[in-house]
């Protein structure tokens, strides 16, 4: 994985505080750990391992895959009230 540098997000002197021509916008970033297991974990979850147990498969903490498994969760209840109710 390629490492991003730290860059300053406030160019000295310029735009009045404004973000410099230096900083990386949000679609520029990759994605956390988290959101990238997400769902593998809560599939995995669903057979009945705990989070310890996902967490030695994915090769990350047993709090990441907690933060992913709540990703999920709250992705779908929030799909699920933005549909419209049909009957």
């Amino acid at each position: 994985m390629k490492r991003l540098e730290r860059v300053d997000a406030i160019a000295p002197n310029s735009n009045r505080g404004r973000a410099g021509p230096g900083v990386l916008g949000l679609g520029d970033a990759a994605a956390f750990a988290y959101q990238r297991i997400a769902r593998e974990a809560v599939g995995l979850h669903s057979l009945g391992m705990s989070a310890i147990a996902i967490a030695r498969v994915l090769k990350v903490t047993d709090k990441t895959i907690a933060k992913a498994i709540r990703l999920r969760r709250l992705e779908y209840v929030t799909d699920q009230t933005a549909r419209p109710r049909q009957g």
